[in-house]
């Protein structure tokens, strides 16, 4: 049986990659392979016991990198590959995976090294052409990404895949829109800043009010910029709802069908994964022109 180990962020247990992971994991369980999940642990916001709460199926083990430097962090994750003994090893975001799993092969260990590449951001590529030489295979669910990786960081083309993500179709009725004229608006991301630009809903809600545009709007997700968000929206309370992360099952069962326009306000995505299950559910997207925008055309003006 073929042990695959997934090294997992836990800052924040609910968005796209986690979603992601949660069904991956399923899926190879399912088709006679062993997924691992190595949780990483911090001093304050990596907390692999929040993590596990929210998703109870994973095979998780704890990676203790509480108060250690790079240099200690490196030697926990390769402690973990030696308990785990995984054949593929695939850092989700958790960058110092990837010098692990070199010296893991310098020392004769059979594994292989894989990456998701679920973004467009500088600083996520870059990594990736770092270690280009390391890495067996890159899958990416971007078309612009995979083109970036071959054309400027040098992969062979050969050893990087573009495999598009999917959604679930919906399975609540979608409720019909509102007789007063109040349009329903949604987002459901990670309230960061740097990628998603979350805090653009602020001059949105802004521009609706002076426009007399009558307006609701439903904020699911959690992240650094929660704070902020909040505080600039505070003007709204009557019209704004900042539900915080919610699992896939509930944003199904009650965000998207009562929503007429899901806002994407993202400087970069891989894929966008909200447009599509957004779209499934009979949402219109209004969507930034994100890096990856034209490469994906999962929403084209005024269609």
């Amino acid at each position: 049986m073929t042990r695959l180990l997934f090294f997992m962020n836990t800052s924040s247990p609910f968005g796209g990659v986690e979603t992601w992971l949660d069904r991956a994991h399923a899926h190879f369980q399912s088709h006679g392979f062993e997924p691992v999940v190595g949780l990483v642990q911090g001093l304050r916001y990596n907390d692999p016991d929040r993590y596990r709460r929210a998703h109870p199926d994973l095979n998780a083990v704890d990676v203790d990198g509480r108060g250690l430097d790079r240099e200690g962090r490196v030697r926990a994750l390769v402690r973990c590959i030696g308990w785990v003994k995984p054949d593929v090893v695939v850092p989700m975001g958790i960058v110092d995976a990837n010098e692990a799993v070199v010296r893991c092969k310098q020392k004769g260990q059979n594994l292989r090294l894989v990456a998701h590449a679920q973004g467009n951001l500088a600083p996520m590529l870059a990594d990736l052409r770092l270690y280009r030489d390391a890495f067996d295979r890159v899958i990416c669910p971007g078309k612009l990404t995979r083109k970036v990786l071959v054309q400027w960081a040098g992969f062979p083309s050969d050893r990087v895949l573009h495999i598009p993500n999917g959604a679930d179709p919906a399975f609540s009725p979608r409720q019909p829109r509102r007789s007063d004229g109040v349009i329903r608006l949604g987002f459901v991301g990670r309230l960061s800043q740097n990628d998603k630009r979350v805090l653009d809903l602020i001059p949105l809600c802004r521009a609706l009010s002076e426009r007399g545009v009558p307006f609701e709007l439903d904020v699911v997700g959690d992240g650094p910029a929660r704070k902020e968000l909040a505080d600039g929206l505070a003007a709204w309370t009557d019209r704004v709802r900042l539900r915080g992360a919610l699992p896939p099952q509930a944003i199904y069962q009650d965000i998207l069908p009562a929503l007429d326009t899901l806002v994407l306000t993202s400087a970069s995505e891989a894929f966008g994964i909200v447009l599509v299950e957004a779209m499934m559910h009979g949402v219109v997207p209004v969507s930034s022109r994100y890096h990856g925008f034209f490469s994906e055309a999962l929403v084209q003006e005024g269609r």
